[in-house]
């Protein structure tokens, strides 16, 4: 990660909730990493349905 400060802290706790909660949903691995990487990218849904 080359950010720092509290945006990047901000992203990174958002991003760990994404994963944490893909993990309960028994999901097959692709779709998993399907929707890390839509929480990842610029203007993608966080887990609480905002941006």
């Amino acid at each position: 990660m080359t950010e720092r400060g509290i945006d990047a802290i901000a992203r990174v706790g958002r991003l760990r909730t994404v994963i944490r909660t893909l993990a309960g949903m028994d999901l097959p691995p692709d779709e998993v990493l399907a929707h890390i990487d839509l929480h990842r990218r610029p203007g993608g849904r966080s887990a609480a349905g905002g941006r």
